[in-house]
C-alpha cells in the first residue's frame, strides 16, 4: 500500500508541479540568454552643421552629437531588455530653435493657428547614430514642430518637414 500511495504521489508530482518549474526554468533561460551584450564601442561624437535661410538672413549652426551607452533595462512592454543610450550636444545647448513665435499657423497643419509655436532641429538620438537595432526608440535627425493645444499643454509633432514646407 505504501508504495502504491508514493508513486501516485509521485505522478501527481510529474504531472502538477515539474511541468511549471520547467516552463519557468525554460523563461529565466531565455531571457538570460536573450539579452542584448553591452556595446563594442560605447561613446560616439558626429559633428554636424546646419545651414538655413530665413527672411533673407543666413544661419550657419555647427555643433557634435554625444553618445553614449547608458545601460541596459527592460524595454517599455516589459517582454525584453534593450540598450538605453543618451545623447546631448557639445554646446550643451538644448535643442536648436529655428523658429519661435506666438499666433502663426502650423506648417504640418496649416489650418490650425497657435498661440505659440516652434520649429526646432531635433538633432536625433543616440540609437540612430550609434547603429544600434537593439537599442531604444531610433530616430534621424529632422525638423519637428511643437505647439499649445491650450494652456499649459505642449505637443510635440514629430511630423518629419519636407523641403518643400522648409
Amino acid at each position: 500500500m505504501q508504495k502504491s500511495a508514493k508513486r501516485l504521489i509521485a505522478k501527481i508530482a510529474g504531472i502538477f508541479v515539474l511541468p511549471p518549474l520547467l516552463i519557468i526554468g525554460l523563461i529565466i533561460w531565455t531571457e538570460n540568454i536573450l539579452d542584448p551584450l553591452p556595446p563594442t564601442i560605447k561613446h560616439g561624437e558626429f559633428p554636424f552643421e546646419l545651414k538655413y535661410e530665413m527672411n533673407g538672413k543666413k544661419y550657419d549652426v555647427s555643433d557634435t552629437v554625444v553618445c553614449d551607452f547608458s545601460n541596459i533595462s527592460m524595454d517599455a512592454g516589459g517582454f525584453g531588455k534593450i540598450r538605453r543610450w543618451n545623447e546631448h550636444l557639445k554646446s550643451g545647448t538644448r535643442r536648436i530653435t529655428i523658429l519661435s513665435d506666438n499666433n502663426i499657423r502650423s506648417i504640418i497643419k496649416p489650418d490650425r493657428i497657435d498661440s505659440e509655436i516652434e520649429k526646432y532641429y531635433n538633432y536625433g538620438s543616440a540609437t540612430y547614430f550609434m547603429g544600434d537595432p537593439d537599442g531604444s526608440v531610433s530616430e534621424k535627425p529632422q525638423i519637428d514642430e511643437t505647439y499649445s493645444e491650450r494652456p499649459k499643454v505642449i505637443v510635440i509633432d514629430a511630423t518629419p518637414l519636407s523641403a518643400e514646407q522648409l
